[in-house]
């Protein structure tokens, strides 16, 4: 059951990668494109991430790479923040 679970989630993860993708070549702008990059990037990340844990199980592995989903849902966000700032100050 975990296993079909982790490959859900790899999946699912894939996809809004996938389409976050999609969305950065069709955008018409960097606001845009960054916006879609931003909702997209720790989502997919996350689900994607979030099925190596299942699929390693319980261990110190599995910790580190909650860790790394947490320190990408802290970070992006502040890095498109601070990237868009620029933008707009041109």
């Amino acid at each position: 059951m975990i296993e079909w679970l982790s490959w859900g989630l790899a999946l699912v993860g894939s996809f809004f990668v996938l389409v976050g993708a999609i969305g950065l070549l069709r955008m018409p702008n960097f606001a845009t494109r960054a916006h879609a990059a931003s909702l997209i990037d720790v989502l997919g990340a996350a689900l994607i991430v979030g099925a190596i844990i299942l699929h390693n199980g319980m261990s110190i592995v599995s910790l580190k790479l909650a860790l790394i989903i947490l320190f990408l849902a802290i970070t992006s966000p502040v890095a498109i923040h601070a990237l868009f700032r620029i933008y707009r100050q041109d």
